[in-house]
């Protein structure tokens, strides 16, 4: 029933989407909060204690990542990892109501990151083997849309019910949001599935009415015929990458230079994510003695501009390339890393913080089209491979993130954690311009540089 909407590209978007939500709105509901929940239960140091809650979390995802994505790769199905991983969602967040102990309150946090491996990586896959090419660049930017507003939500949710309803309210939240992923999800139908079924419908058994024999034909599909030679196309992929060793897709994965840029930019940026989470409710808190319900609300007025930034970057992405786009985000994010050391003006803090935020978040859609450009023009490396290494290149570097923020802050001060997230804006810069795009700018500059010469 309803074949033709559960597998159409808006609904499969709708719900990754949703999916991406949900994955970032359970991350960002307890940023704003774990360092009031340890102080209630008469834990001290809490820069530490938070970044090492948030590094179990992404930890989790950085060592099951790749793992993941060879062995589902191998498979034709997506939706029901994906329906499982929801469900040992729910499962940790009724653990992380229930328990006190802090290495409990890890272990929940490490099941999570074991769900949203699979919510993030499969269902971004899920697009590129669903979605015409020629658009996959505007899906994706929604997709990531989701996570934007999981950012937007998460904080000020987190909160504001915990301030309203203890800490067992932004949690109930999390389990009911998580359930309608649960269904959403599974009224999706793949399209490589509906190819299945067709041949299967066309190889029925014989039939005899008055003597002859008939074959029964199957029911026009409401799907196109664009759309079967989409999903016979993915088929033929699949074919090829599963006769790559697993070794082999890691080596190919970190060996073509196009690939590892797109990986060295979420590296980055998880980076700077990753020191800012556990530290940014201090600052607030030390310097200007604001409390877990106005830090909900700075993420809320900050990361509010970034919801359109996916959808706008991914359609100039398939427009005009990435190359235009990614290094020019980095480089104007690095400024205001160093302006949230200002002391005197909050307002002036929460403006350059906002900006920063901004102007990461801008590179994300065209890193998707490049992971997905990277599919198409070598063999035996699959979307889910790629989707897979994105999110390791952004689980990672978010644990250690997290770590070095807390770290820096407990023994230097906030002033190095803005110099630590300085660097790892443009430290991958030389790298966008070598590599990123069909004709990255480097080369063109030098094009036209010897252009210039010969024709002189």
């Amino acid at each position: 029933m309803g074949i033709k909407w559960r597998s159409s590209t808006w609904y499969i978007t709708t719900v990754v989407t949703y999916g991406a939500w949900t994955e970032a709105f359970v991350y960002m509901v307890g940023v704003p909060i774990i360092p009031f929940r340890l102080e209630d239960l008469g834990f001290t140091h809490f820069s530490t204690r938070s970044s090492w809650f948030l590094f179990s979390y992404c930890i989790a995802i950085s060592i099951y990542t790749l793992p993941n994505a060879i062995f589902l790769d191998k498979r034709s199905w997506r939706r029901s990892p994906m329906i499982v991983a929801t469900c040992a969602m729910q499962l940790s967040l009724l653990l992380l109501i229930l328990v006190k102990q802090y290495w409990a309150m890890v272990l929940t946090r490490i099941i999570q990151g074991l769900s949203c491996t699979v919510i993030w990586s499969v269902g971004f896959a899920l697009i590129c083997e669903n979605v015409d090419q020629k658009v996959v660049g505007r899906q994706l930017g929604i997709a990531f849309t989701g996570s934007h507003l999981g950012n937007v939500v998460g904080p000020a949710a987190g909160s504001g019910l915990y301030s309203a309803f203890g800490w067992k309210g932004p949690w109930i939240l999390c389990m009911g949001v998580c359930s309608i992923e649960l269904i959403a999800r599974w009224l999706v139908i793949e399209k490589n599935t509906i190819v299945i079924h067709q041949s299967g419908e066309q190889t029925k058994h014989v039939k005899k009415q008055d003597g002859y024999t008939t074959t029964p034909i199957a029911a026009p599909s409401p799907i196109s015929e664009m759309t079967d030679s989409q999903a016979n196309e993915h088929r033929l992929v699949k074919e090829k990458s599963n006769q790559l060793s697993p070794f082999q897709v890691v080596i190919g994965l970190f060996s073509i230079p196009r690939s590892l840029t797109a990986i060295s930019v979420n590296f980055g940026t998880g980076l700077v994510i990753g020191a800012i989470d556990p530290t940014l409710t201090l600052r607030l808190k030390d310097q200007w003695g604001k409390d877990s319900h106005f830090v909900g609300l700075v993420y809320l007025a900050t990361i509010a501009p970034v919801l359109l930034t996916g959808v706008i970057t991914g359609h100039l992405a398939d427009k005009f390339g990435a190359e235009w786009i990614v290094p020019t985000t980095s480089l104007l994010a690095a400024p205001f890393c160093l302006l949230m050391i200002l002391q005197n003006s909050l307002l002036g803090f929460i403006m350059s913080f906002g900006l920063m935020n901004f102007f990461i978040n801008c590179a994300l859609a065209p890193i998707g089209v490049e992971v997905s450009a990277v599919t198409r023009d070598n063999d035996g490396i699959s979307e889910l491979h790629q989707f897979a290494a994105l999110n390791l290149a952004w689980a990672a570097p978010m644990a250690i993130g997290t770590v070095i923020g807390g770290q820096l802050y407990d023994r230097i001060g906030w002033t190095s954690v803005c110099w630590f997230c300085f660097a790892c804006c443009l430290i991958t810069v030389p790298a966008t311009l070598a590599y990123t795009g069909d004709r990255p700018l480097l080369r063109r500059f030098l094009k036209r540089n010897s252009i210039s010469r010969t024709t002189t």
